[in-house]
């Protein structure tokens, strides 16, 4: 038998079924940038992403509030039926921020990013660094010649100071005779950066034996402790961002007799076979030209400052003339006969 319920407690349960009637999923909003550390005043783009589409009546609120003070701007993003928008941010001065997207009314779905700002280098900091440069992404090449490094692409005329290649496949169809160009000028006295390991279609345009490995601490670290030039404006905490995920072992490199990151000779292992354990990057002498091989991974963070600043000094480090070794002269001659072969 039902009992009777009085109005009270009817009313009660009809406003709740009302109201569960009227309820709805609130989609969960997800925040995306390409890097989480920004040079201030460094523009940078943000992705905000629903779960499901919103109702036309509802809307995205993004916000960025610093650590201390008022949320800087705010931008109500209409309605969007594929549930993706984008965004332009700046950081204007250094300092912490958190970068928030909400929907107005809801209780739920809202999401949140965390970002630092840190003080760009001087305009004049690469001294008007003149690099050949291929392949380098377009953040990282922003940063760059805001800098002072005349980034150009590919070689000119002249031989170059430096060259630096970021993507180790070349544009274009005629890769060995870049290769064999590029060698050229490291034998007739340019430094070459290499920033990526080569791909295997792209090992045999390299004098040295492309075996890569998984990074552990002993292969060594984004910032060698006899160069704290590389150290130059970068906090502890960017050896986090620059950790790279491979390393090279050199154990069967017979043909180079390679470098540690300060130009004294790697030691090679008993017999003579090659280098014991893994390298993060080393150094070599082809020619009268240095060559410096990193795995440190900068293309997969290239937006990232930390990475930047690190990148141009790296970049100045690369292009200053050997103080230790003798020209390799006929490693130069034996390599390029081996590209000649290629077709």
């Amino acid at each position: 038998m039902l009992r009777r319920c009085s109005l009270p407690a009817a009313l009660a349960l009809c406003l709740l079924l009302a109201g569960c009637a009227r309820a709805r999923p609130v989609p969960q909003l997800r925040v995306r940038t390409s890097a989480r550390h920004y040079m201030a005043g460094q523009q940078f783009l943000i992705e905000v992403t629903s779960s499901a589409p919103l109702p036309a009546s509802d809307s995205i609120v993004v916000r960025l509030v610093p650590a201390r003070g008022k949320a800087l701007w705010r931008q109500r993003l209409p309605v969007s039926k594929a549930g993706f928008w984008r965004l332009d941010g700046l950081l204007p001065k250094p300092g912490a921020y958190r970068l928030t997207a909400i929907i107005p009314g809801a209780d739920t779905g809202a999401a949140a990013l965390d970002l630092l700002a840190v003080a760009p280098p001087p305009p004049y900091y690469g001294g008007v660094l003149s690099v050949a440069a291929y392949g380098f992404p377009r953040d990282l090449a922003g940063a760059l010649r805001r800098h002072g490094f005349a980034l150009r692409n590919g070689l000119g005329p002249a031989h170059p100071r430096l060259i630096a290649i970021a993507e180790p496949k070349l544009p274009g169809d005629r890769i060995t005779a870049r290769y064999r160009r590029i060698w050229a000028d490291v034998a007739h006295g340019a430094n070459l950066l290499l920033l990526s390991p080569p791909a295997p279609d792209m090992a045999p345009y390299w004098p040295f034996r492309v075996h890569l490995v998984n990074y552990s601490p002993a292969c060594g670290a984004a910032f060698p402790g006899a160069l704290p030039e590389l150290r130059a404006g970068l906090p502890p905490a960017a050896s986090q961002v620059l950790r790279p995920d491979f390393a090279y072992d050199l154990s069967q490199e017979r043909d180079i007799n390679l470098l540690a990151p300060d130009l004294s000779l790697l030691v090679r292992a008993p017999g003579g076979a090659g280098y014991a354990g893994c390298h993060a990057w080393f150094r070599f002498r082809f020619g009268r030209g240095l060559v410096t091989v990193s795995s440190v991974p900068v293309i997969a963070h290239a937006a990232d400052a930390y990475t930047q600043r690190y990148v141009m000094n790296l970049l100045k480090l690369a292009a200053l003339k050997p103080r230790r070794g003798r020209p390799a002269y006929g490693l130069a001659a034996a390599f390029q006969r081996h590209l000649a072969a290629i077709h």
